[in-house]
C-alpha cells in the first residue's frame, strides 16, 4: 500500500474531523505555512489505539473548490502490525470517500 491521494469538494472539508471521530478515531488538527505565500497545509492525525494515520491537505490553485488530501503510507516490520496499519489506512481512506473523496481526477 502506498501513499493515497483523494480530492474532495471544499464544501465537505469541514465534515472530515467529525466524520473520523464518529468512526472511532481520536483526531488532532494543526496548520503549517505552505511552500508558497497564501498556501496553508493542514495536518490531521487520526489515532486509533497505538497507531496513528497522518493526513495533509491543501487547496489546488488550478481547481478552485477542490482540496487535495495526502494519506501517508502505513507500514510495519511485523506482519500483524503491518496488517493493522494497512487496515487503519484503508478505514481513513474509506471515511474520506464517504464524504465525496475521489481519485483519479476527472479529465
Amino acid at each position: 500500500m502506498g501513499h493515497d491521494i483523494r480530492d474532495i469538494p471544499l464544501s465537505a472539508l469541514d465534515s472530515i474531523p467529525s466524520h473520523l471521530t464518529d468512526r472511532g478515531f481520536e483526531v488532532t488538527i494543526s496548520q503549517k505555512p505552505g511552500f508558497a505565500p497564501g498556501v496553508t497545509f493542514t495536518q490531521v492525525y487520526c489515532r486509533r489505539g497505538v497507531d496513528c494515520q497522518r493526513l495533509a491537505w491543501a487547496s489546488l490553485e488550478h481547481t478552485p473548490g477542490i482540496i487535495r488530501i495526502l494519506i501517508t503510507n502505513q507500514d510495519g516490520w511485523l506482519p500483524w502490525v503491518r496488517r493493522r496499519r494497512f487496515q487503519l489506512q484503508a478505514d481513513v481512506t474509506s471515511a474520506i470517500e464517504d464524504l465525496g473523496g475521489y481519485w483519479p481526477p476527472p479529465n
